[in-house]
């Protein structure tokens, strides 16, 4: 890989428990890389490496279940290593009522506008002695930061709540109790730069996103989806790769916002490659725009709407200076392809 301006790239890959590191004052971030399990082939993942990142792409949770990295990443933002997405906002999603929170301005500023936002409403409970009144049953609980189905447990009776409620006193957790929402499908509305695509899945378990009998195909990513997940990815100071969840209400045929996932999402099969190369532009036009040491002026077209908002303006600049940058990548490839080719 290279930046805008031609210059070398050097990639190396790594799980959060592959990861030691020490940040120096003088010297700065200071990592060593074990041996990976399963190490791909030609590259030196099969021992250890000593290296000064100038830039982190971070693909996976830094908490999850009781295994936390959270220390590595404060080393990495102590540092003043820039990472994407930022470091801002991957340590404002680690925990979920945060995240909430910050959903709840968005609703009120579009409710303001009479745009709709529509998120479940959950209640938050800090511990369990708080956990006296509950919304209507049928409920789901959510314990704590866990992803993926954990933590996650549906109760239909007053009794089976308060055997929740036992469960939660033995671990210290916050937890939140939303409704149940009887749903036919499930929308999921992604985006890694200024690239969108939509995903219906439908599935035979009321966790959607466990087990393997669910199906799961493209939707249209229609302009209400667009400008929800364009809003949601403001949070933070922004999210370059996010996507927001929702479901199919069966009952009133509404949508509801169930939670925005950050930098960790995970990737459908058929469109892996594709997205897997859209995150790495985005990586490259960054360090392209911190790094180079040759300018490559980038022209953008001035667009003249007086209907659009001056901050989607700056918007919609940014992005078509990023496909600008990419644009400059491809045509740097396909150079060295041509030399190798003719070599």
């Amino acid at each position: 890989a290279k930046l805008t301006s031609g210059e070398d790239i050097k990639i190396e890959q790594a799980s959060w428990q592959e990861i030691s590191l020490t940040g120096y004052f003088d010297a700065g971030l200071i990592v060593a890389l074990g041996a990976a399990r399963r190490p791909l082939p030609g590259t030196p993942q099969n021992k250890g490496r000593t290296i000064k990142p100038d830039f982190v792409l971070i693909r996976t949770l830094s908490q999850f279940l009781d295994d936390s990295s959270k220390n590595l990443l404060f080393g990495i933002q102590f540092c003043n290593v820039p990472c994407l997405n930022s470091f801002a906002s991957i340590y404002g999603m680690m925990e979920k009522p945060v995240v909430f929170g910050e959903l709840r301005k968005i609703q009120r500023r579009l409710r303001a506008q009479n745009i709709s936002f529509p998120l479940v409403e959950p209640t938050y409970y800090p511990t369990h002695r708080a956990m006296v009144i509950s919304p209507s049953f049928p409920l789901v609980i959510k314990i704590g930061h866990h992803h993926a189905g954990y933590g996650k447990i549906k109760c239909e009776t007053k009794s089976r709540f308060d055997d929740v409620k036992s469960i939660v006193a033995c671990h210290g957790d916050y937890c939140t109790a939303e409704e149940f929402i009887e749903y036919d499908y499930e929308i999921r509305i992604q985006k890694i730069g200024p690239h969108l695509r939509c995903f219906k899945r439908r599935s035979m378990n009321w966790k959607g996103n466990v087990g393997n009998a669910s199906v799961n195909e493209d939707t249209e990513c229609t302009a209400l989806f667009k400008r929800w997940i364009d809003e949601a990815s403001t949070i933070f100071g922004g999210l370059d790769i996010c996507a927001l969840d929702l479901v199919h209400d069966s009952k009133s045929d509404e949508f509801k916002i169930l939670e925005l996932n950050g930098t960790a999402i995970g990737l459908v099969h058929r469109h892996e490659m594709e997205d897997m190369n859209h995150m790495r532009d985005l990586v490259i036009a960054k360090m392209s725009q911190l790094y180079q040491t040759t300018a490559v002026p980038i022209e953008v077209e001035e667009k003249k709407d007086d209907a659009v908002e001056e901050t989607d303006n700056e918007k919609n600049t940014d992005d078509q200076a990023l496909l600008m940058a990419v644009a400059k990548i491809r045509a740097l490839e396909k150079d060295k392809e041509n030399l190798v080719q003719q070599a």
